[in-house]
């Protein structure tokens, strides 16, 4: 009277709680929408189920539900829905490469991907205000992590034995760290952090730390390469009737912007990136529209506005 199942999965009466899966089944499993509660342990040590979707109606995921699940792959994606997640939740899914956290979510509890020996992406919503000690702990093939402006609080060794992480990339001002957050990391380990957030120094915590821009100059009629500018400053002239000849673009503290231009009589010239100018010099030739876009870790983790 207290209990259902439905292809061998134990819910509750009404199938709004999943009590448990099968350890011996095989295969994905999809979890239903009208489910909003996976108890603990639901699916701890399933050493076959390979994938999990996990239904929109789901607000609760409690600890260690998905422990232990080696053979769990591809990418968990947490929904929105779930405002509630217990600890340890997917710890030792070594086989998993990929986590997206929804925005329902606001702390990462201690060890919740802990030994995901093969996570290498992970998209941390901008709603997360803390992530928990051991978070992340020896997930040694994430490469790479941005830090949203909301965190303030980062717990100890949350990144520890992170062997492969050379990069993470904070959007606001410094949270306040626990010890040995990015213990064991590669050893070119940097932190990147935008140059108008503030408390970051370099050394920061011990880590070697950089600040991050966009800036970029014109060459202009009768004047030549203008200086550098950034952060939305105008390049060029106005009101001077001096046309644009070339542009350079460049990102400090990361790679990744590519732009072309359209010039007077060629049309569109090849995509340069990081710096390298764009454009002619010395031919009189007017640069008549521009494309600019981002590449790799920048367009994971950046929009560029602009405007001609």
């Amino acid at each position: 009277t207290s209990y259902s199942q439905q292809d061998g999965v134990l819910y509750n009466e009404n199938k709004t709680i999943l009590v448990q899966y099968p350890a011996a089944k095989t295969g994905d499993y999809i979890i239903p929408d009208s489910v909003y509660e996976i108890r603990y342990y639901a699916f701890s040590n399933c050493t076959r189920l390979t994938g999990i979707t996990i239904g929109s109606g789901v607000a609760a995921i409690e600890h260690s539900a998905f422990q232990g699940c080696i053979a769990l792959d591809g990418t968990v994606v947490i929904p929105d829905s779930v405002t509630n997640l217990g600890n340890q939740v997917f710890e030792g899914c070594e086989s998993l490469t990929g986590a997206v956290i929804g925005r329902g979510i606001t702390e990462i509890p201690i060890e919740t991907f802990a030994y995901c020996t093969n996570l290498n992406s992970v998209t941390i919503n901008g709603n997360i205000t803390k992530i928990i000690g051991n978070a992340f702990l020896y997930n040694k093939s994430l490469k790479n992590i941005t830090i949203p402006a909301g965190v303030t609080e980062i717990g100890n060794s949350a990144f520890f034995g992170c062997e492969s992480l050379k990069d993470a990339y904070f959007l606001g001002d410094a949270p306040t760290m626990g010890s040995n957050v990015f213990m064991s990391c590669a050893d070119s380990f940097r932190v990147h952090y935008l140059e108008t957030r503030t408390g970051y120094t370099n050394p920061w915590h011990y880590y070697a730390a950089e600040p991050f821009r966009v800036s970029y100059t014109c060459h202009v009629q009768n004047i030549g390469w203008q200086d550098w500018i950034a952060e939305g400053m105008t390049a060029g002239t106005s009101g001077r009737s001096l046309r644009l000849e070339a542009i350079k673009i460049q990102l400090a503290g990361i790679t990744g912007v590519e732009y072309r231009t359209h010039v007077q009589d060629y049309g569109w010239m090849d995509w340069v990136a990081d710096g390298t100018p764009s454009g002619t010099s010395g031919e009189s030739k007017r640069l008549e529209a521009i494309e600019i876009r981002l590449s790799g870790t920048a367009a994971s983790t950046y929009d560029i506005y602009y405007r001609v």
